[in-house]
Formats: C-alpha cells, sequence, structure tokens
C-alpha cells in the first residue's frame, strides 16, 4: 500500500474552495500548467491529479485539505455526482454504505435501481441486498410498482445512504 503524501506537503501545492470544489495548484506544475490552474483531470468517472508520480483522486485530497487528514474511509459523493467535490457533498462512510449510494447500474433495463423483468414470469421483480443477503421484495405488473416496493425497502434499511433513484 502506497503512503500518500502529507497533509502539510499536500496544503502547500494545493488550494481548495469549499464553496465550489474545484482544487487549484498553488504552484508551476510545469509549462502547461501554471499556478492557479484547476487540478484534477477526468479519470474513471472521477478526477484525479498526478503528484510526484504517484496518482491521487481530488476528492480524496480535498478532505484532506479541508480536514487536515486523510479520510479513514471511502469518500461519498452524497449526490452521486462524482465531479462535485463542494465539502457538503463530502463524507467519509464505510464500503458498504457507499454502493448503497448508487445509481441503478448501467446495464440495468428498467431503469430503476433494485428491479428487473423476469421474462419467464413476464412481471417487475423487486430485491434489495444489505448486509450480502438479498431479500425479494415481490414480482409486479409494472415496474414503479416494484421501483415503489425498493424505495420502501431501502429507506427502512439503508437509511440516510439509501439511493434509489
Amino acid at each position: 500500500m502506497r503512503i500518500p503524501i502529507s497533509v502539510d506537503a499536500l496544503q502547500k501545492c494545493l488550494s481548495y474552495c469549499p464553496d465550489t470544489g474545484i482544487l487549484t495548484w498553488r504552484v508551476r506544475r510545469s509549462s502547461n500548467v501554471p499556478a492557479g490552474s484547476v487540478a484534477g483531470t477526468n479519470h474513471r468517472e472521477r478526477l484525479s491529479f498526478w503528484l510526484d508520480g504517484q496518482r491521487y483522486m481530488v476528492h480524496r485530497a480535498v478532505w484532506a485539505i479541508f480536514y487536515g487528514e486523510w479520510p479513514d474511509g471511502e469518500i461519498d459523493h452524497i449526490n452521486c455526482n462524482a465531479k462535485d467535490n463542494r465539502i457538503v457533498n463530502l463524507r467519509v462512510v464505510s464500503k458498504i454504505q457507499n454502493q448503497r449510494n448508487k445509481r441503478p447500474s448501467k446495464v440495468n433495463t428498467t431503469g430503476f435501481k433494485g428491479v428487473y423483468f423476469n421474462k419467464r414470469d413476464e412481471k417487475y421483480y423487486a430485491e434489495i441486498t444489505t448486509n450480502g443477503t438479498r431479500t425479494f421484495l415481490g414480482a409486479f405488473a409494472v415496474a414503479t410498482q416494484a421501483h415503489e416496493a425498493y424505495k420502501s425497502a431501502a429507506k427502512e434499511l439503508h437509511g440516510e445512504y439509501a439511493r434509489s433513484e
């Protein structure tokens, strides 16, 4: 496991605006990257930057700069926009909590999290996973009914980390 740069060294190189969520370089990085430039480029749907030969995720660096220490868990983007690094949109969570606050998978054909169409029964099934256990919530004639069942269960089981949209 790599050892991250010290927070002091990070704060000397980068500046953070909590209102906009933008991280900028305090120092000139190269002829193409002057001081004041935005730090972070697209990397797997998030923003990252290179410093001393190591890649850092912007949201983790933002947390370290703002709070003065590296986060001890995962950083969740509350609104699911991985490029919105305003401090009010970030929170430290466990891996499970972070998974609960995900949007539906890209391969989801119904458009609703926790809902899939069963071709054999020609019904929409709703399921939810909690602590590694998948729970069947019912079979429905209409996708929106299955989605309502999922939303209700997610709110009850996942609390503030529930994401149903």
